[in-house]
């Protein structure tokens, strides 16, 4: 109306015409502003989330994910508003916040362009182990499923250890009962050679996010875990290949980010 009327309070109505643009991009960059905010939320639902990230984001994705005991009728909104400048604010209050959880969307587009989320995001351990043994070269391509590992995967010929008569070289494991099981050796230096390339960019590129290093330490690392709880994980990711004797020597792999993490951090 002051601009229909000639009533602007700037030079050409600048400034009314801005706020114009603000208010005709504010239904699209709201509805984007909010997917994102959900999108990142829902890190706090990740079986690995780190439980040391700030207490707030968990009440908030409860809001929003309309959980049970966080509704307006338990004393939790949610108030989102435009600002001057353009930008959107989200607004969260309730008991469990000691003052309001305030989210503004052009401090979350600058995080966004350092790589970087408003909750910190764990590195899934199993998952890239196993998606690293698909790349590290110790199993033929015949083996691959879709770029996964087959159930009946088995390890290369030439990283099988060998007597001098070039017959296959076996360990007997006890299986109690005075029986024991012949299965067969890796040859381990022959294997850390080969893998140990790929392992250190692996653990470079966690190391590129202070988020990640973070948050691997705090969910994988400070529990301090012994190598056979270590080794009973990869035994969970794939029990069929940890049974077979790979997985379980290639668990070094996360012993090996712990030292280099340990150093690092």
């Amino acid at each position: 109306m002051a601009i229909e009327n000639n009533n602007c309070t700037s030079e050409n109505c600048e400034y009314e015409r801005n706020q114009l643009n603000v208010l005709q991009e504010a239904p699209q960059k709201s509805l984007d502003f909010l997917s994102e905010i959900i999108s990142q939320l829902s890190v706090v639902e990740d079986p690995n989330f780190d439980p040391n990230n700030n207490f707030k984001y968990t009440v908030a994705n409860s809001i929003l994910t309309e959980k049970p005991g966080f509704s307006k009728n338990h004393g939790y909104d949610v108030f989102l508003k435009i600002l001057k400048n353009g930008s959107l604010e989200l607004t969260f209050t309730g008991p469990m916040f000691e003052e309001p959880l305030v989210l503004n969307s052009s401090a979350l587009e600058s995080l966004q362009q350092l790589g970087v989320g408003i909750v910190a995001e764990t590195p899934d351990v199993n998952a890239l182990m196993m998606k690293l043994l698909t790349n590290i070269g110790l199993f033929t391509a015949d083996q691959l499923i879709d770029g996964e590992l087959s159930p009946t995967a088995v390890v290369a010929d030439e990283f099988i250890a060998k007597n001098p008569d070039g017959s296959y070289d076996y360990e007997i494991i006890d299986i109690g009962n005075g029986k024991g099981r012949n299965i067969l050796k890796f040859d381990m230096d022959r294997i850390t050679r080969k893998a140990m390339p790929f392992i250190n960019a692996e653990v470079a590129g966690i190391l590129s996010s202070e988020q990640d290093a973070v948050a691997l330490w705090n969910v994988y690392i400070a529990k301090g875990t012994s190598v056979e709880e270590d080794a009973q994980m990869v035994q969970n990711a794939n029990a069929r290949l940890a049974k077979a004797g790979v997985m379980k020597k290639i668990y070094h792999y996360h012993k090996i980010k712990k030292f280099y993490l340990k150093v690092n951090i």
